[in-house]
């Protein structure tokens, strides 16, 4: 009831005009269009509901709201999005202890690097954005819902498991996308991770600058024919 409290508390129409100035798209879902499962609809309305949150709130036993710390990195983005989005969730009772830090320090407290160097992954919770390794529902979803994947969420499903191996070993375009229909369910259900918008990445380049191409692994660039 707590995370869908959050999650029905969330503005995201304004989050992308008060952060990424319309440059972005609401979602609350992590499947980009048109990769399988971006035809999935929509569970909480985009301009948020703040009383339904707060009704759930009550529901969990927290009719006067509580406290919880939420860590991000240096991106700065992020540091922005986070301060709408703590105002938000002020106004159904949930105050935000804002903990911003630098990368190293973010990657050591929410990865499975960060556990196996030995440290503990101590957050109660963590905004953060997913650059994808590849184009295809996959990359937006295993890392970070498997339950042997040790990152952010925590979270494991034997349900959501089942689903994202079946969806990543499947050739049939059909049936993944009933593969990750299943899994945006159970996003829904369990609200093991928050989705909030899908920015839209910009590349600004000198005239002189010839054979640049955006490639569909959105971080990786290409420099063997740039000029």
């Amino acid at each position: 009831d707590v995370r869908e409290a959050i999650a029905y508390g969330i503005n995201r129409d304004s989050i992308v005009q008060d952060v990424y100035h319309g440059n972005a798209r609401a979602t609350d879902l992590p499947f980009v269009p048109p990769f399988p499962g971006s035809e999935h609809p929509a569970k909480y309305p985009m301009s948020g509901d703040p009383e339904r949150a707060r009704r759930l709130l009550k529901k969990a036993g927290f009719s006067n709201g509580f406290e919880v710390s939420c860590i991000t990195s240096s991106k700065q983005e992020l540091r922005d999005e986070l301060v709408v989005i703590a105002a938000q969730l002020e106004e159904i009772g949930i105050r935000l202890k804002i903990q911003n830090l630098d990368m190293a320090s973010f990657r050591a407290a929410t990865t499975k690097q960060g556990e196996l160097a030995g440290g503990a992954l101590r957050y109660e919770l963590a905004l953060e954005d997913i650059s994808l390794s590849g184009p295809d529902s996959d990359p937006c979803v295993y890392w970070f819902l498997h339950g042997q994947a040790k990152t952010y969420s925590r979270y494991s499903n034997v349900e959501m498991d089942k689903a994202l191996d079946a969806g990543r070993s499947s050739t049939d375009i059909e049936k993944r996308k009933d593969y990750y229909n299943k899994v945006g369910d159970l996003i829904h259900r369990d609200n093991p991770m928050i989705y909030t918008v899908f920015p839209r990445l910009a590349f600004c380049q000198n005239s002189q600058l010839a054979g640049f191409r955006p490639t569909r692994t959105e971080f990786n660039i290409s420099f063997d024919s740039i000029h």
